[in-house]
């Protein structure tokens, strides 16, 4: 019977670090994933809302300009606003955009906006906080927390290679070279596997 329940408890642990190990694993994947994403999607220039995004294009240009940044070729320097409308409406569900300009950054006339020489934010760099899924009418509802870091190693603008040792370094939870400047959340829904956002708050204390 003590041998019994011997094996019993043996069993127990082994389930128990089993699950640990699973949870360990999920976590450290969404740290690679959701660092990849804060990248692909800017999430440094998403504009901030609650429940309703904004109807002024000026409030998407920086985003609508870096989400896309590899992709100007020659027109490095100009969006047209449709470009614009297509954009939001894909990812914030915004239908009627006001187009304005957006002061020392983007000049609007005739349909075009034209970029004020000007610099544009290093990729961000992310640490996953807290992630949720819920239900709501049949639709999946993410919710994450992110605080966003500088490397205290590589400074302000790491090259591609740095980029992917900090990646790796905070898929292992190492943090020490990171110094957290804000944290945010987000909150968006997939639609043909990309996301729209409800809503974007600054939670920094």
């Amino acid at each position: 019977m003590k041998k019994l329940a011997t094996v019993i408890l043996m069993l127990t642990l082994l389930c128990t670090f089993s699950a640990c190990s699973g949870s360990s694993d999920k976590t450290s994947d969404l740290q690679g994933e959701y660092f990849d994403f804060a990248q692909k999607y800017r999430l440094d220039y998403i504009p901030y809302f609650d429940d309703s995004a904004p109807k002024d294009s000026s409030e998407y240009l920086m985003w609508a300009f870096a989400v896309n940044l590899d992709n100007w070729g020659e027109d490095k320097g100009t969006m047209c606003a449709q470009y614009i409308e297509d954009i939001v409406q894909k990812h914030f569900n915004v239908t009627d955009l006001t187009h304005n300009s957006l002061p020392k950054c983007w000049d609007y006339a005739d349909g075009v906006y034209t970029a004020v020489p000007g610099g544009i934010n290093p990729l961000p760099i992310v640490i996953l906080r807290s992630y949720e899924e819920n239900e709501t009418n049949g639709q999946t509802i993410y919710q994450i927390t992110l605080d966003f870091c500088s490397s205290k190693t590589y400074g302000a603008y790491p090259d591609d290679e740095q980029y992917q040792k900090i990646r790796q370094a905070i898929v292992k939870d190492d943090y020490a070279d990171l110094e957290i400047y804000q944290s945010d959340s987000f909150t968006f829904y997939l639609a043909n596997g990309e996301p729209v956002f409800i809503s974007h708050q600054n939670i920094s204390q």
